[in-house]
């Protein structure tokens, strides 16, 4: 017994029917991938801003405020810079991510001015480096640092109250170079 041979017949009306549905999720399809694009998109801006704003909050962490000729900051002329890249269009499709990039730029040193006018520790080069490079004291455990050890204690000096606290960051940051406490030996055995 042979199997009689099977045509698929398939109206004209199913045909038109199967070709509307295969539209509709072709579209469908074109309008995820659309918004997907999107939200993509908007992930790389995101990365771009606070990378680059973590990237020129690291290197002012580490090297300070670096001024260029008269008192023209670094971050401003690479911001100005970048922004000018893209204006230009020198970057072609690009020249959206050399805008990103600019505006982080010029956004963390706008952040950082506005830290410095309110009386924040926002260190210049000269400081960064003499606060790297200063001595840590060590101190025992158990022994008095030297500041302590002393037998007059030191001169009051006035404070001003700025920000809700008794002194300026910067005065934090600089008396917060006092020592690491290394456990000693004794007492041990």
């Amino acid at each position: 017994m042979a199997n009689p041979p099977t045509t698929a017949m398939i109206s004209p009306a199913r045909a038109t029917e199967l070709l509307r549905k295969a539209d509709a999720a072709a579209n469908k399809l074109a309008t995820v991938k659309k918004k997907t694009e999107e939200k993509a998109g908007e992930v790389f801006k995101l990365l771009e801003t606070v990378g680059a704003g973590l990237g020129v909050g690291c290197l002012r962490g580490k090297y300070g405020a670096v001024e260029v000729g008269p008192g023209i900051p670094l971050e401003a002329l690479i911001g100005a810079g970048l922004h000018t890249v893209g204006f230009l269009d020198l970057a072609g499709k690009h020249s959206e991510h050399v805008h990103n990039l600019g505006n982080a730029v010029l956004t963390t040193w706008a952040a950082l001015e506005g830290v410095k006018l309110m009386g924040g520790a926002v260190l210049s080069e000269s400081e960064a480096k003499r606060l790297a490079t200063a001595p840590k004291q060590t101190i025992a455990a158990g022994a008095q640092p030297q500041a302590q050890a002393q037998t007059q204690p030191p001169a009051k000096t006035e404070r001003h109250i700025l920000n809700g606290r008794a002194m300026s960051a910067r005065e934090i940051v600089e008396e917060q170079q006092v020592a690491e406490v290394v456990p000693t030996n004794e007492g041990r055995g």
